[in-house]
């Protein structure tokens, strides 16, 4: 199980035979939180301080959930209220249309690549959409197939997000 001790296990760090991987046990929570500030226990977060203005950076992602809205990735984080999020969700066709997919739809859950970011404005804004809109694609892949993640920042003020799901970038 997912109790050890009394204390729940969020992680396995290269087992023998996956040697520098990194296996998470997902949480129901995602970053934003209900409000945009309170983080709910327990939520699944690795995280590293960016400490070069240039950077790249990549993950392979085994990810293939049976549950609608499912979803694993990176992100650009500096608070709850203010990050970049590319990542792998599962999708019922419903909830594929609804998140704003207008292509050919799957007969069940599928996987999908989701580009967004989450940007609550300031109280004086004159803007009160606090997601922007957001890019969903289907993935060319089927299955449990890994799914290449990448977040490169080219300047000061901007970032280039990738994925590859074994065709090109």
């Amino acid at each position: 199980g997912n109790n050890i001790g009394g204390r729940i296990r969020i992680s396995i760090v290269s087992p023998p035979s996956r040697p520098n991987t990194l296996q998470l046990i997902p949480s129901f929570y995602n970053l934003t939180g209900p409000d945009g500030k309170t983080a709910l226990a327990p939520q699944t977060f690795v995280g590293r301080r960016q400490e070069h203005v240039k950077f790249k950076y990549q993950v392979t992602l085994e990810f293939n959930p049976k549950q609608d809205h499912a979803e694993a990735g990176v992100t650009v984080f500096l608070n709850q209220a203010q990050h970049f999020d590319l990542s792998v969700t599962t999708l019922s066709p419903e909830s594929a249309r609804q998140e704003g997919f207008s292509g050919p739809l799957a007969s069940g859950l599928a996987r999908y690549v989701r580009l967004r970011s989450v940007a609550t404005e300031h109280k004086d804004s004159r803007t009160n959409h606090p997601v922007s809109r957001q890019a969903i694609l289907s993935l060319a892949s089927t299955g449990n197939s890994p799914v290449k993640l990448q977040i490169e920042s080219l300047n000061q003020t901007t970032y280039t997000f990738r994925y590859s799901d074994g065709v090109d970038w």
